[in-house]
């Protein structure tokens, strides 16, 4: 099998989904340079009652997008008005108080990974790198429902999660 990476770069690639205000937002992360992920500003946002199949789909076009593009050259100085472009919010502390976010990765093998953790907030920083809530591999040949219903599983155990600790 012919792998999807660029023969240069064996990084998996990386796209982070969020959940909140209605709407899903899909993230894709490029890299810089100097090996930063950096948000790309080729976000998607969806509506709440996409199907599983759209989702997937939406995530393949994600990936196909990373590949795609070029390492980003610009300086972290240059970056920093990325992120409230990209979500609205001004820090990620408040993003974080009305999103939930699941990862969707594509892994050096070409299998992917859904996975989420608990998120934390401190101040104006944020993430979601508390407990590992929930992760799943799934083939190199899932369809794009198969992708999508793992997204949505694992923001169902999102859910579940937070409603047991709050």
């Amino acid at each position: 099998m012919n792998s999807l990476f660029p023969q240069k770069d064996k990084r998996p690639l990386d796209i982070s989904v969020y959940k909140g205000e209605k709407r899903y937002l899909i993230i894709p992360y490029d890299y810089s340079v100097s090996g930063y992920q950096v948000g790309s500003k080729r976000h998607v946002s969806l509506p709440e009652d996409i199907s599983a199949e759209e989702m997937g789909n939406q995530l393949l076009k994600a990936l196909e997008t990373i590949k795609e593009s070029p390492l980003d050259t610009r300086y972290a100085k240059q970056r920093d008005n990325d992120f409230s472009e990209l979500t609205g919010f001004s820090t990620y502390a408040k993003f974080a108080k009305k999103y939930d976010g699941v990862d969707f990765l594509l892994m050096k093998d070409d299998s992917y990974y859904v996975g989420a953790s608990a998120k934390e907030i401190k101040g104006s920083g944020a993430g979601w790198c508390g407990e590992q809530i929930t992760q799943k591999y799934l083939s190199a040949f899932a369809t794009a429902r198969e992708i999508g219903e793992s997204i949505f599983k694992a923001f169902d155990e999102v859910g579940a999660y937070y409603d047991k600790v709050t």
